[in-house]
């Protein structure tokens, strides 16, 4: 791993995305800083191996000169300033090897612009990789430690497919832009050596480069437009795509195959027609600029025979506009290519900025016990994305007693499962306090926190691994012992045994090879497997049989005196272990109490269900 860069150079580069390289993609650039900074100290070397190589080249281009001069007999010119260095080295020969010598000084030249240029694409390609890498890994690593409310206002669609498209994408903007240095470099370099040859014809170059130039932005910013619908519509695809792989039960049994395939055909010829309008377009780019270069070619030979140009110097200015042509052509393509990655590169650099998204919980203090109530204090809770449907919970005050199984009751919509995720602290309240022991809970370390809660829920999904992958998900080192009496307590270990491969057997994607009461007893074996402080049961049992029930009924009995159990669940069976009990509705604590002494769940027991 390279070495942190220096202030410098950190500065360097951040001119270099601001005014330079990284210009045509504007601000988004500066997204990209904290990924590239480690590999800073590579720009400069490249930039230093890109203009020795082509000064290495030019060298050798302008040698043609004196070689030419001695060859045909002709008449050189004035031999002064760079031209002067060329006819020096030629003289160095004797006459009779001037011709061999100069030969084999342009010879070697190009052999060492060669390996300049190879170890120049060497790095590019190393720091293309590695870059791409990281910012995978930096998209991965942000995804991982935002807040959770960040997940429930956005688009899962677009998260997926920055992640899987567009940071590949994003990643060949790195790379163009070390295109455009060699390419900048080289036609620096080239620039000097025609301007030494002839200064009258160079002028007329930079006047014909100008006005190419302008024909290019017209072209980038087109190219810019469609760019980013190409990024629309791909988005538009993924999510096709993902109703047809998430909603399939659905489709099959209402019979909309037809529907969905229809629907996705027209998502896909978006994206082909988008992609198409870019490569259309770009395909115009490269005839039309050759049309234009020529045109500069014979207004270069017609002025070159106004001012009466000697024929060595005439070649080697031609030969030197050939050679810088390439580059020309490679930057100007160079910047319409990262134009046409402006979608891509700002949709990468939206998700890597931090500044317009909800941090991760705050708190550094360790815990290690729930000894002591947990208590709610004027706690209230508004969804984001939910303003206008007012807030999810007002108000709350009450006491979570420890060493208690605790049974939160309410309609649907009550606020029951805001309610389990601000325990969690997937969600921080938006006003009041939850406080531990007199503190806030806010000020303890969150992964502290919750290496004593665990959760098991009808929305806990199971992982595309085996079945012990899935019980041990929250304690990767557990033992197959341990794994077993899990699933035991749990009542799984009966029909796991009966499956061909038992506790190996690999339950696909969000384990849907397997029944729902079957995934969630595996997902009350991953939470006991914790041996939690807190137990979170939320409806974990409403898909489970009455045997299976049973054993969870007692599992909460024999944690109580012992730690905290919340059981969340329609079924008066269920909750019936539990001591305490807490009624929501429309948000707010309506009873509290004694499970028994509730009128809510005496309702329950009648109706033998909870009321819709």
């Amino acid at each position: 791993m390279p070495e942190p860069p220096r202030e410098p150079t950190r500065s360097f580069l951040r001119m270099l995305l601001r005014h330079g390289l990284l210009r045509a993609i504007g601000s988004a650039g500066e997204a990209f800083l904290p990924v590239l900074e480690r590999y800073t100290w590579l720009v400069p070397a490249s930039v230093l191996l890109s203009l020795l190589g082509s000064a290495l080249e030019g060298f050798g281009i302008g040698l043609l000169i004196p070689l030419l001069t001695d060859i045909l007999g002709a008449t050189a010119g004035p031999a002064t300033g760079v031209m002067g260095l060329f006819a020096r080295i030629s003289a160095a020969f004797p006459p009779a090897w001037r011709i061999a010598g100069v030969a084999a000084c342009i010879f070697g030249a190009i052999l060492a612009k060669a390996v300049f240029q190879t170890l120049y694409w060497v790095i590019v390609a190393w720091v293309d990789g590695r870059a791409g890498h990281d910012i995978r890994a930096a998209l991965s690593q942000q995804l991982l430690s935002l807040g959770y409310s960040f997940f429930l206002r956005q688009d899962p669609i677009r998260l997926v497919t920055i992640v899987s498209t567009e940071s590949w994408r994003a990643s060949d903007a790195i790379r163009l832009a070390f295109s455009i240095t060699a390419s900048a470099g080289a036609v620096v370099v080239f620039a000097g050596l025609l301007f030494a040859v002839s200064w009258k014809l160079s002028l007329l170059v930079v006047a014909g480069v100008l006005l190419i130039r302008l024909a290019q932005v017209g072209f980038a910013r087109r190219l810019e437009r469609l760019s980013d619908r190409v990024t629309t519509t791909n988005r538009e695809l993924a999510a096709r795509m993902m109703m047809i792989i998430d909603a399939m039960r659905l489709i099959r049994i209402f019979g909309q195959q037809a529907r969905e395939q229809t629907r996705f055909i027209q998502a896909s010829d978006g994206v082909r027609k988008a992609l198409l309008d870019v490569e259309r377009n770009s395909s115009v780019m490269a005839p039309l600029f050759e049309v234009l270069h020529a045109g500069l070619f014979i207004a270069i030979l017609l002025l070159a025979q106004r001012i009466g140009l000697a024929l060595p110097a005439l070649i080697t200015f031609v030969a030197l506009l050939y050679r810088t042509q390439p580059h020309l052509m490679a930057l100007s393509r160079s910047r319409l290519e990262l134009a046409s990655l402006r979608g891509p590169v700002r949709e990468v650099a939206w998700l890597l900025d931090s500044s317009d998204k909800p941090p991760p919980p705050p708190g550094k203090a360790s815990f290690s016990q729930l000894s002591a109530p947990l208590i709610f204090e004027h706690v209230d809770y508004s969804y984001p994305t939910r303003q206008e449907a007012g807030p999810a919970l007002v108000d709350l005050n009450f006491a979570i007693r420890p060493r208690r199984a605790l049974a939160i009751l309410g309609p649907s919509g009550a606020g029951k499962s805001t309610l389990v995720n601000l325990i969690c602290r997937l969600l921080e309240p938006s006003a009041g306090r939850i406080t531990l022991d007199g503190r806030d809970v806010a000020e303890i370390d969150p992964q502290s926190w919750l290496a004593h809660v665990a959760l098991a829920g009808q929305d806990i999904d199971l992982i595309d691994a085996s079945i012990s992958a899935n019980i041990a998900y929250g304690v990767p080192d557990a033992s197959f012992e341990r794994i077993q009496q899990a699933a035991q307590q749990a009542d799984a270990d009966r029909f796991i045994q009966t499956l061909p491969e038992g506790y190996e057997t690999t339950v696909g994607s969000r384990g849907l090879s397997l029944s729902s009461g079957q995934r969630q007893r595996i997902g009350i074996a991953r939470a006991l497997l914790r041996d939690p402080e807190l137990l979170i049961l939320d409806e974990a049992t409403n898909a489970v049989d009455g045997i299976s029930e049973a054993a969870i009924m007692t599992l909460i009995q024999r944690r109580a005196g012992h730690k905290l159990t919340i059981v969340i669940s329609h079924r008066p069976s269920t909750i019936a272990s539990c001591q305490d009990g807490l009624v929501l509705d429309g948000g707010r604590v309506v009873e509290s109490g004694p499970l028994a002494e509730l009128s809510f769940f005496e309702q329950m027991s009648k109706a033998k269900a909870l009321p819709s």
